[in-house]
């Protein structure tokens, strides 16, 4: 690579100008991601994204199409419609966490949930706890995603979502940092979880 870049004409040297390289441990969790998601397809699995975000009540767009006074610059020129459109009212207003689960099929219909977020915090995360998540996820999401597989001919579910704090929980049998390696890979069996043989006790 260093000397097809010295023919292209690059050097090597010292700059002023920052750069963003990427984390060579994050291309490798990208690389396992990717033939994660080629293994289950290939068994059939309906792969479901799971995520929230969040949206002020009053959120609008900075701009719009207006009508000016026709002759004069559009520095200086006047709104014709002053009155046209709806008003929009002060401040941001309620702000307002949306769920929802997506799949190569389309929205999962009845998992979506919107709701009035309870902390005004510039993180909406803090507006989750896992008791209510988990609820949810067991009582309304997990059903109906078996549900919506099950119509369109798929023979299992992978969920894929981020590492948000109230996405897991630790379980109590396993508080102790010196669990044995074969006992936690003996839970992992018990529940369906997959795992690398090779994996380490931190990684598992």
């Amino acid at each position: 690579m260093y000397r097809v870049l010295r023919r292209m004409g690059f050097r090597y040297r010292n700059r002023s100008t920052k750069y963003l390289f990427g984390d060579p441990s994050l291309k490798v969790r990208r690389i396992r991601y990717i033939r994660a998601v080629r293994r289950f397809r290939q068994k059939n699995a309906l792969i479901a994204f799971l995520d929230e975000t969040w949206l002020n009540e009053n959120y609008q767009f900075r701009k719009s199409w207006i009508e000016l006074d026709k002759g004069k610059s559009t520095g200086t020129a006047e709104i014709l419609c002053k009155d046209c459109g709806q008003s929009h009212p002060s401040g941001s207003g309620k702000r307002l966490v949306i769920f929802d689960v997506v799949t190569d099929r389309g929205f999962v219909p009845g998992c979506g949930l919107i709701w009035e977020a309870s902390k005004h915090t510039g993180d909406y995360h803090e507006n989750f706890n896992y008791q209510n998540y988990e609820k949810f996820m067991k009582e309304v999401v997990v059903p109906r995603l078996k549900e919506f597989a099950r119509l369109h001919g798929y023979d299992t579910v992978v969920i894929v979502l981020d590492n948000a704090s109230y996405h897991s929980r630790l379980m109590p049998q396993f508080r102790r940092p010196k669990r044995v390696k074969k006992e936690i890979q003996q839970w992992l069996t018990d529940h369906r979880i997959e795992f690398g043989a090779r994996e380490l006790v931190a990684e598992l």
